[in-house]
């Protein structure tokens, strides 16, 4: 009975141990910058506030009190100090003096693996509270460097070498996007680990209609840390937008999500024709 019950605590044990290493391999979202209760954005998406050049990313949040009311910088500096250290962030540099309103943090994660892409990330977070004033300012900065490894190189190559294949025969010219406006909202994960944004056009004789936002739509390839990730994100997306809106596809090729957005939702055949093809061509690599 002795034996048995030994046994038993043993497995339990063992489980334990696999659902901590599990949780501690799922997001947290290190990066994501919470809006203090009763405030609101003062300022935010103007190109001089928010900047990403990979591997570097800086942000700039104003935000002010709905009702123009004064703050209690105590209160703001806990709210913002408990949840980012609830995250793995400690003591910056700079740290606080006594009764400043101010805070500092900073955040050094890695992410090792033989088998799937290394990640290494580091931060710093800054806080200033304008109590008088009902007004705070964050920034922050990230640095992100990834090494993909040979298994996710070879799935992201036959992925963007088989598009513009798979859009032509679907009847769309493909164009690959510069600039990323929506990166913030992604890069909160800290387990993103490349990111690649298409759109495609519909391709026929009449040029005067290029301008016409409704014969496009957006590809955007997530590819993260392994499927457990990119699962959990996809399921993010969809509670954001919510599952009964249309226009939006998702599809998990391994460690990599596709999410295709068609805001107008005049592209639905098209898109299912392209995500068919797409999953068949990889199986085949």
């Amino acid at each position: 009975m002795k034996k048995h019950i030994y046994e038993i605590l043993i497995i339990m044990i063992f489980l334990s141990l696999i659902a901590v290493l599990k949780s501690e391999e799922l997001p947290k979202y290190i990066f994501q910058i919470p809006t203090y209760s009763g405030t609101e954005l003062f300022r935010s998406e103007q190109p001089d506030l928010i900047e990403f050049r990979y591997p570097f990313a800086n942000i700039l949040k104003i935000y002010k009190t709905k009702d123009g009311s004064a703050l209690n910088k105590n209160e703001v500096i806990n709210f913002y100090e408990k949840y980012y250290k609830e995250r793995g962030w400690k003591d910056g540099i700079f740290k606080r003096n006594g009764d400043d309103p101010y805070l500092s943090l900073m955040v050094d994660f890695y992410s090792p693996s033989k088998s799937e892409p290394e990640i290494h990330i580091a931060g710093y977070f800054y806080l200033w509270v304008s109590p008088k004033d009902g007004m705070y300012t964050v920034f922050m900065k990230q640095w992100r460097h990834v090494m993909l490894g040979q298994r996710t190189s070879d799935l992201i190559y036959n992925i963007t070498q088989i598009l513009p294949t798979v859009a032509d025969e679907s009847g769309y010219k493909i164009q690959k996007a510069e600039e990323w406006s929506g990166w913030e909202g992604y890069y909160q994960n800290e387990y993103l680990v490349e990111h690649i944004l298409y759109t495609l056009f519909k391709n026929d004789s009449d040029q005067s209609r290029n301008d016409d936002p409704t014969r496009c739509f957006d590809l955007l390839i997530l590819t993260y840390k392994n499927n457990e990730v990119a699962k959990v994100e996809a399921g993010r997306i969809k509670e954001k937008i919510g599952i009964s809106i249309k226009g939006h596809t998702i599809l998990i090729i391994d460690n990599i999500m596709l999410h295709f957005d068609d805001r107008f939702n005049k592209h639905e055949k098209a898109i299912n024709k392209i995500t068919t093809l797409i999953e068949k061509l990889v199986k085949q690599k």
